[in-house]
């Protein structure tokens, strides 16, 4: 569960596979996706449909019936967020749906073996009906965006927690490091390689470090490195 607050209110968004339902204290709303995770219906806690949406392959709105202000639309259940100036937030970058683009570069330069990914603005290469890029980073088949957004949400979850105590002993504060965009890339690789890998293993001692760095006085980044894997193998397997 999340939590977004306003001056107004605090709306409470609930997880599963992926977003499933918010509750603003008024209105508890589910959300109903379509096979690329974009948010089709909404309904009530009565199971009374109470807004629906249709979209374009890239994500413009065609039709709404009875609109509601919820922030989860176009890939909505992977994360994808739409601001009030009509942009898509995909987390590395944010997605123009008018001109079908991201407004910066991506960080990955993409191959010479797939010409169409040297295309460092274009949104999952030209093909919106095939593939998702929820992360602002690079296509990826809907199955393969499952895996790698529980793995994120696994991790996510991990790293929130305020304090975590090393035995070192080492003390990190975790939350100031939600928002370093180089731990975010490494949880984005570490989605996507074999856990016993040489490249998983890597990028967790890179993990280490980068969280070493953050620590006042610093830290063994191998201790925290070991010490966060054993923390995700133990969410994983509960």
């Amino acid at each position: 569960m999340l939590q977004s607050t306003t001056e107004d209110n605090t709306t409470y968004y609930f997880y599963g596979n992926g977003l499933t339902a918010q509750d603003d204290g008024t209105d508890y709303l589910t959300y109903h996706f379509n096979n690329v995770g974009s948010t089709m219906v909404l309904t009530d806690d009565k199971g009374q449909k109470i807004a629906s949406y249709e979209y374009s392959p890239y994500g413009q709105i065609i039709s709404k019936e009875k609109e509601r202000l919820v922030a989860f639309l176009y890939n909505g259940q992977y994360g994808v967020a739409s601001d009030e100036s009509g942009l898509y937030y995909m987390r590395a970058r944010y997605y123009n749906v008018d001109i079908r683009r991201f407004l910066n570069q991506d960080v990955l330069t993409g191959t010479l073996e797939r010409i169409s990914s040297l295309n460092r603005y274009a949104y999952v290469e030209g093909n919106p009906l095939r593939y998702l890029d929820p992360f602002g980073l690079e296509r990826t088949y809907v199955s393969e965006t499952n895996k790698q957004h529980n793995f994120i949400s696994d991790m996510s979850y991990i790293l929130s927690c305020i304090n975590i105590t090393i035995p070192n002993p080492v003390t990190l504060v975790i939350s100031i490091t939600i928002g370093s965009y180089d731990i975010g890339l490494c949880i984005y690789d570490l989605s996507q390689y074999d856990p016993c890998s040489n490249e998983a293993i890597e990028t967790w001692m890179n993990i280490g470090k980068d969280l070493a760095g953050l620590i006042p006085g610093g830290g063994d980044y191998i201790t925290i490195a070991l010490y966060l894997k054993e923390k995700y193998d133990e969410e994983r397997n509960k």
